[in-house]
């Protein structure tokens, strides 16, 4: 049974910026309890490689178009 009068609820009724506030507020919070990873240089390093190496196997796909936006940010 779908209705066109769907509202939004949760994090999908705030605005972008309000998400963006709530996001950055848990995960300076998470930095300050220690609970959050840190990465090493070598770490990084590693995930970087990876990253490319994907980015390299997806032809001109809304995949690759995605991971392309990200990298912008």
């Amino acid at each position: 049974m779908a209705t066109n009068n769907i509202k939004k609820r949760g994090f999908g009724s705030l605005s972008k910026e309000k998400r963006s506030l709530i996001a950055s507020s848990g995960g300076k919070r998470a930095h300050q309890l220690k609970r959050a990873h840190q990465w090493t240089k070598e770490e990084a390093r590693k995930a970087g490689q990876r990253g490319g190496r994907v980015l390299k196997g997806i032809k001109n796909t809304k995949a690759r178009q995605k991971l392309e936006q990200v990298r912008e940010i």
